[in-house]
């Protein structure tokens, strides 16, 4: 049996806005994503993040009844960050929330709780955290031979560009997104970037959006597309790619044939506002 990922990074609370539908208080966050998406792919997961007093115990039995370990999932002090996505006809997507003080502070107040560094696991996947809990995980990471996969999000490489990049050396895989490589590498072009960052010794799978990813290894450049899908709300469809990303590697895939299947989690996550359609999917796989 194939070891469980640990999934560690926030939740929240999200107001989403398509131009189709707009719904608020909806349990989302990278964190819960990605351990939805690696569940849609297959994998065993705990998922390590702290939650608020307002947190709906819905959701976690939610994810619990998706196969997701729930017991990494602690009450922090206070209430629980709270996002607003807002996405427009193109696809782009604002976060409003990224200049909000009291959103800083509660990702401050909620750091994720790290898991035991045992070799039980098959992998760590960090998302997008403040740099100084990612570099902690790397380094307790690292003694048991843990490889860490990372994302990170336009709010921490706008913020804190220098210490990301110092951190990528000791991922196994980065997994950012062509605004965030812009962020983290200003003047460069997407596929510049992408290679930038995987000379400093790691597997870069740069998120395009619509347009699929891009996968820097050894064997050199890859693009992979998304076969086209209606979506009904965006928000997460990247953050679970990483997740099952993550989890077939661990399954043994080489990059290339793991990034292409997680573009189908990619895409179920699509399909319905917040992460409904993610398990939606993942009941359908059950069945």
């Amino acid at each position: 049996m194939t070891r469980p990922l640990a999934i560690i990074g926030h939740v929240s609370l999200d107001a989403i806005r398509t131009p189709a539908a707009e719904a608020g208080d909806v349990p989302g966050g990278a964190a819960l994503y990605a351990a939805l998406g690696a569940r849609h792919a297959g994998a065993a997961v705990t998922l390590f993040a702290r939650t608020g007093a307002d947190w709906p115990a819905a959701a976690t039995a939610a994810l619990a009844a998706s196969g997701i370990d729930t017991t990494g999932l602690v009450a922090g002090p206070g209430l629980t960050r709270r996002s607003v996505q807002r996405h427009d006809r193109a696809g782009n997507r604002r976060s409003a929330h990224h200049d909000d003080e009291v959103w800083w502070e509660r990702t401050r107040a909620l750091r994720p709780p790290l898991p035991d560094a045992s070799s039980r696991w098959a992998a760590w996947v960090v998302m997008p955290v403040l740099p100084e809990t990612l570099a902690t995980a790397i380094e307790a990471a690292a003694p048991a031979g843990i490889p860490v996969i990372a994302d990170t999000s336009e709010a921490f490489a706008a913020r804190a560009r220098e210490a990301l990049l110092a951190a990528v050396p000791g991922l196994a895989a980065f997994c950012p997104s062509v605004a965030e490589t812009r962020l983290l590498l200003p003047g460069r072009g997407d596929d510049d970037a992408a290679d930038v960052l995987a000379a400093l010794g790691t597997v870069v799978l740069q998120k395009r959006g619509a347009d699929g990813v891009l996968l820097v290894d050894r064997a050199g450049h890859r693009r992979i597309a998304v076969e086209p899908v209606d979506a009904v709300d965006p928000t997460g469809a990247g953050d679970a790619t990483v997740g099952a990303f993550a989890a077939h590697l661990a399954a043994g895939l080489p990059h290339a044939e793991a990034a292409r299947r997680a573009m189908a989690t990619g895409a179920a996550a699509v399909g319905g506002i917040g992460p409904a359609g993610l398990l939606a999917a993942i009941s359908s796989l059950s069945r």
